[in-house]
């Protein structure tokens, strides 16, 4: 700790036994936590490096305080950590983000693997954070939970959606949809058919968007999801207007920004509202 330069810290450290290092890191974590306000990601560092599982609870609030101040590398890397901590896996620091189904994670483990997925979606790395719905939807499927498992695909599909690869997204958010309408689960049924109507306006399928579309927006109307259902009547405004139906686009365009009003998300506002104006 008296040593300075961190050449000559890092020098010393690596002359240390693996024992003694753990030891070294354990009691610089015992020394942060007794502060009035304890570093989360400093001392969950410290214990990760000693092996300790403790490590996990500790760099989950890290994540979760980089994650606020949008310091998404530092969320990353500690969500990340908190993984292998709570799998006991302290030593592979570069393992693969997501096990074997055969390992059965926790339900921690899965809340984890959920929020570095949300991490990853943040930093636009889409296809890895698809990657990690996916497998996390084949775990709930396992655990014989077809709701949270529809949930997790239709995330993955989304994140497919923001990648650019449309035909993926709408073969996944129409198998959602089938599978809603088994569990009957109206906002899931709605989610889906939006995003499947989002990926058949894209690819060109105007029939089909128009059908999704308007089963979304029908569903949506006896919800209070009052943002999702602007955004599909800003879709169902395109796909009019794509067609050349300029009334009925308009109609919908109004409607939507009558939803969002004066308090909702701006960037949704603005759009719609950027869309209006193009028309007239």
């Amino acid at each position: 700790l008296s040593v300075t330069d961190p050449t000559c810290r890092q020098a010393v450290y690596e002359t240390m036994s693996y024992q003694l290092r753990e030891s070294w890191h354990r009691c610089a974590a015992a020394y942060w936590r007794t502060s009035s306000q304890p570093d989360p990601g400093r001392v969950g560092e410290h214990l990760f490096r000693a092996r300790d599982p403790l490590s996990a609870r500790w760099l989950a609030r890290a994540a979760r305080r980089a994650q606020r101040f949008w310091s998404l590398d530092r969320a990353r890397l500690c969500s990340r950590w908190a993984i292998l901590a709570a799998q006991g896996n302290c030593d592979a620091e570069y393992a693969p983000i997501c096990p074997p189904l055969k390992t059965d994670p926790t339900r921690r483990q899965t809340v984890l693997f959920d929020s570095l997925a949300e991490i990853l979606r943040l930093q636009g790395l889409h296809s890895e954070a698809g990657r990690i719905h996916c497998w996390l939807a084949r775990v709930a499927a396992q655990a014989k939970d077809r709701r949270s498992s529809c949930h997790h695909r239709l995330i993955a599909a989304r994140m497919d959606w923001y990648a650019g690869h449309y035909e993926k997204s709408g073969r996944q958010a129409l198998a959602v949809l089938r599978q809603s309408r088994r569990l009957r689960d109206q906002t899931l049924i709605a989610q889906s058919a939006f995003l499947l109507g989002e990926t058949c306006r894209r690819t060109g399928r105007v029939d089909a968007s128009l059908k999704a579309l308007t089963e979304a927006e029908s569903l949506l109307r006896r919800s209070n999801n009052r943002e999702l259902r602007a955004d599909v009547l800003n879709a169902l405004g395109l796909v009019h207007w794509n067609c050349g139906r300029l009334d009925e686009a308009h109609v919908c365009f109004e409607q939507s920004l009558a939803i969002l009003g004066r308090h909702g998300d701006p960037s949704r506002r603005g759009q719609v509202a950027n869309n209006l104006g193009i028309l007239h």
